[in-house]
């Protein structure tokens, strides 16, 4: 299984306080080692606020991790 996660910040306007934006995307894939398993991906996008680059980025994981545990599809069983 290999996984990349990439986070891109924006910071808004003085009007919303200065206020951070994370966006953060990961990509999962399962890549076989034998053949009973097939090669699957999943990509998962999600935003987070914050005054600062750490809290925008932990909001932004949080969305994630809930988006990731709700997912039906990520299974290794076949």
């Amino acid at each position: 299984m290999l996984a990349r996660e990439t986070v891109q910040f924006v910071k808004n306007s003085a009007s919303l306080d200065n206020l951070i934006t994370a966006n953060m995307t990961i990509e999962i894939q399962l890549v076989p080692v034998s053949g009973s398993v097939q090669n699957k991906t999943w990509k998962f996008i999600a935003a987070g606020a914050g005054f600062s680059q750490t809290e925008a980025e932990s909001n932004a994981e949080d969305r994630l991790d809930k988006k990731i545990s709700d997912d039906t599809t990520i299974s290794l069983s076949q």
